[in-house]
């Protein structure tokens, strides 16, 4: 009786940059950061309805005229 043995290398596939999970982490931590950001940046803009009409108006008149080229 003759006994065959097969091995085979089955290699995991290689992965891209993109692909990483580094990267998706990296990616994560930075969409992080912008989420924080646009809530303290929000949460400013609301505090400052505590602060009277003309401290609103105020603010509201900076973000018409600081993102004017961005959004018309």
């Amino acid at each position: 009786m003759v006994s065959t043995v097969v091995t085979s290398k089955t290699l995991a596939p290689k992965r891209g940059a993109r692909n990483t999970t580094v990267a998706w982490k990296i990616l994560m931590a930075v969409t992080g950061l912008f989420f924080v950001f646009f809530v303290v940046f929000h949460m400013y803009g609301n505090l400052k309805m505590l602060q009277g009409p003309e401290a609103y108006n105020g603010y509201a008149l900076w973000l018409r005229e600081a993102f004017y080229p961005i959004l018309p």
